[in-house]
């Protein structure tokens, strides 16, 4: 209102929206990351082109559409017989001000993303597995995928040298209440399948979020 911002941070949490409405597009939410505020960004596998663009503005390229992140290693067991899209990842970055103290696997379903160009101001927070990649399930792996192994990243954050903070998320199922209190067993092949009471989403998504919006 009259040239200055009413608010602090944005969160996007509409990764299919083709449009933001009313006066928001990319340029604008650039001009509010410009300006030193933060924003939150969840994708998925059915992102639209203006958040990937946003995105690609903030240093990170999402996957092709409709492509997820696989793992035929690290997987929960309720996706036993399915493509094995329902990830398990725990390699996390080793930072208590960012993260705080992460002690379960954390459960994601979405896409993959890469940091273009190796930007160094862009945080790697959570990265697949080596046995991970991110691919169309339904597509036989016929072509090297755009991210694989621990090069698999899942969420991103980019600190801006003005202090502004971008988090880009693959996954918005991941800040879903029902990732936040499931139960998470790993599959393992002997049967004897790893439980934990909890996933460790809610622990790792607060803390991350209290630092992408300088709380």
């Amino acid at each position: 209102e009259y040239g200055e911002f009413l608010y602090d941070a944005l969160i996007l949490f509409s990764p299919k929206t083709e449009e933001f409405g009313g006066n928001v597009d990319v340029a604008g939410i650039l001009e509010f990351v410009d300006s030193g505020r933060n924003v939150i960004i969840a994708a998925s596998p059915d992102v639209a082109d203006p958040i990937r663009e946003l995105a690609a503005e903030c240093g990170v390229e999402l996957d092709d559409e409709k492509a997820f992140v696989i793992d035929h290693l690290n997987f929960d067991a309720a996706d036993v017989n399915g493509p094995h899209t329902l990830v398990l990842a725990d390699d996390i970055i080793k930072s208590k001000i960012i993260v705080g103290t992460v002690e379960t696997p954390i459960l994601f379903r979405g896409i993959g993303q890469t940091i273009i160009d190796d930007n160094p101001l862009v945080l790697k927070v959570l990265s697949g597995s080596k046995s991970s990649y991110s691919y169309v399930p339904s597509k036989a792996l016929k072509e090297a995928p755009l991210v694989m192994g621990d090069g698999t990243l899942l969420v991103s954050a980019l600190q801006a040298r003005n202090n502004a903070r971008v988090v880009v998320a693959g996954s918005l199922e991941m800040f879903s209440n029902k990732f936040f209190s499931s139960s998470v067993q790993k599959y393992l092949p002997d049967g004897h399948n790893e439980s934990f009471a909890k996933s460790g989403n809610e622990p790792f998504l607060n803390e991350l979020t209290k630092w992408a919006l300088q709380e």
